[in-house]
């Protein structure tokens, strides 16, 4: 076979596997880093004051009156599909795994002023999806030990700044994103006319792009037990990914919004329910990874028992993940968690599970945050 048929072959492999599928969950926009919120359903990180807020809600960090450490590590999620039939037009089947474990966010926040500074890692989107066939039909050839790996990852590096109003009653919030996004697509097979081997396509894409934004936001108490957030992330053009601007080439906007109202009980335990809704918009739908405007739900609810002289909260919830482009599907799932601070300590540790409502694979997270003279 002649090197513009194969090079026409891997090319319409490159860019339209992905479309065809419907089959990898949807986390390219959408990961939830972890802490104490995943356990909720990520229903409080716009109303939340810790240094997930230096991304999530820069409004939060006014309401930091302690210097503090956060760091989260969890499993990134992956799957593994099987291709057959025909090679233009194939069939799917996918299965979801745990994936290796990771570190998804770092941060530090300290009060400065009237409120607080806060400097964050964070990984906001991430898949990895593996794909194998063999026997695959293209007319009269014949396409034989498919191998190929599809991954994104989208990391945020935030600088915020956020303080009470003048007049007391809200916080405000603002920050600078710089936003590091790496694509890899690798592919190889074989070619073969019945039993006469044909030749070789081996295709390599990969690379890093950059691009900033910026994160703003608001927050009001209310009645010294509920609090309302919103926060708003621009779109991010990347730049210096001629490689991969094929596949992705502009990170999209993110605008959320939620509430959490607390009741407290007797022995200082309390009840916390919360809320949150994310819409993410101005991506590309014309690209390999197409990226649509969608929105993203969170409920959940905390139950603050004190036990055994620590404080040891239970989290229960429920996150709603669409499809945000073609090639991808849903990936709803039930939250749990629960955490532990001895009282009086200047360090808490936070346990997130999330099992997705298809598939087996079980999402683990485990936080900690450490207060710098805390109590």
């Amino acid at each position: 076979m002649n090197a513009r048929k194969l090079f026409s072959l891997a090319t319409l492999a490159l860019t339209l596997s992905v479309s065809a599928t419907a089959q990898i969950p949807d986390l390219m926009t959408a990961l939830d880093a972890g802490g104490r919120a995943m356990g909720l359903g990520g229903a409080t990180y716009v109303t939340d004051s810790n240094t997930f807020s230096a991304n999530a809600n820069p409004a939060g960090l006014g309401f930091i009156s302690q210097a503090q450490y956060g760091v989260a590590y969890r499993n990134m999620p992956e799957s593994r599909t099987t291709i057959s039939g025909d090679f233009n037009d194939p069939d799917f089947s996918t299965e979801l795994d745990s994936g290796a474990f990771g570190m998804t966010h770092v941060g530090y926040a300290f009060p400065m002023g009237r409120g607080a500074l806060g400097v964050s890692y964070t990984r906001s989107g991430f898949f990895r999806d593996e794909r194998s066939g063999s026997g695959l039909s293209d007319g009269a050839l014949t396409v034989e030990n498919y191998e190929e790996l599809f991954r994104s990852q989208t990391d945020l590096f935030t600088i915020s700044y956020g303080a009470g109003s003048t007049g007391g009653g809200a916080n405000y919030g603002v920050g600078l994103v710089i936003a590091n996004q790496y694509i890899l697509n690798r592919q190889d097979y074989d070619l073969f006319n019945g039993s006469t081997f044909v030749g070789s396509v081996s295709a390599d894409n990969s690379g890093s792009g950059l691009g900033f934004g910026i994160v703003a936001g608001a927050m009001m108490s209310v009645g010294g037990n509920s609090s309302f957030g919103i926060s708003a992330q621009s779109p991010i053009d990347l730049s210096g990914n001629a490689e991969t601007e094929s596949y992705l080439d502009r990170i999209p906007g993110r605008v959320s919004a939620g509430f959490a109202t607390r009741k407290d009980k007797s022995n200082n335990e309390y009840l916390l329910y919360g809320a949150q809704a994310s819409h993410f918009f101005g991506g590309q739908t014309n690209k390999v990874f197409a990226r649509e405007s969608y929105t993203v739900f969170n409920v959940g609810m905390e139950f603050g028992m004190v036990r055994w002289n620590a404080r040891m909260p239970l989290r229960f919830g429920y996150t709603v993940v669409p499809a945000g482009g073609d090639g991808f599907r849903d990936r709803d799932a039930f939250t749990f968690g629960a955490g532990y601070r001895p009282l009086g300590s200047d360090f808490a540790l936070d346990l997130s599970f999330a099992k997705p409502t298809s598939g087996s694979a079980l999402d683990v997270a485990l936080s900690i945050t450490y207060l710098l003279g805390g109590k």
